[in-house]
């Protein structure tokens, strides 16, 4: 434990001794890039008068409120020189909207009508379970157990129909379809 601590005491006068060190570093240079501008001549920039003439002439001096107005003689720019090329005068405009949209081929046309088919009942949701005299019929559905006569609705969506020995004759109210429920 003393040992890491005398080690990071160490680290942190290294980093302190390290930090001074880039401080004066960075006041000396300071100061001595102060004498270095002072030494320095200042070229003023200069001006072509045409385009064929390469003499560079000084820029006059403007104060500030005139320098955003600047005035160019007519005789300096040869409007001649500024002609577009023919070949880009005929670009039209590159903004227009384009569309690369594609519609969709048209359908096709089948020969043969679709006829929807019929609605049929579908099959029939009960198990025959047994009987307990010779009208009571337990019939399951899931987890629901069902005592039924012949005559009775079951969810008012069944009728039976008969008990016969084999079978159980079922239908559907809704469409009037007739169905069997095998016994075995």
């Amino acid at each position: 434990m003393a040992n890491t601590e005398a080690s990071s005491q160490k680290t942190n006068l290294w980093l302190w001794a390290l930090l001074i060190v880039t401080l004066l570093l960075t006041v000396y240079v300071n100061l001595q890039s102060d004498d270095v501008v002072e030494e320095v001549e200042l070229s003023k920039p200069t001006r072509r008068t045409s385009l064929g003439n390469n003499k560079p002439r000084p820029i006059k001096s403007r104060s500030r409120s005139q320098a955003n107005l600047i005035s160019v003689p007519d005789d300096l720019i040869n409007l001649d020189l500024l002609e577009r090329d023919q070949a880009l005068q005929s670009v039209g405009n590159a903004f227009v909207s384009r569309s690369w949209y594609v519609p969709p081929p048209p359908p096709q046309v089948m020969e043969e009508e679709y006829e929807p088919e019929a609605p049929k009942a579908p099959p029939v949701p009960f198990k025959y379970i047994g009987r307990f005299d010779e009208y009571q019929i337990y019939l399951q559905e899931g987890d629901k157990l069902y005592t039924v006569e012949v005559g009775d609705t079951i969810k008012g969506v069944w009728r039976i129909e008969s008990d016969e020995p084999n079978r159980i004759e079922l239908t559907y109210i809704p469409l009037n379809e007739l169905k069997i429920l095998n016994k075995n």
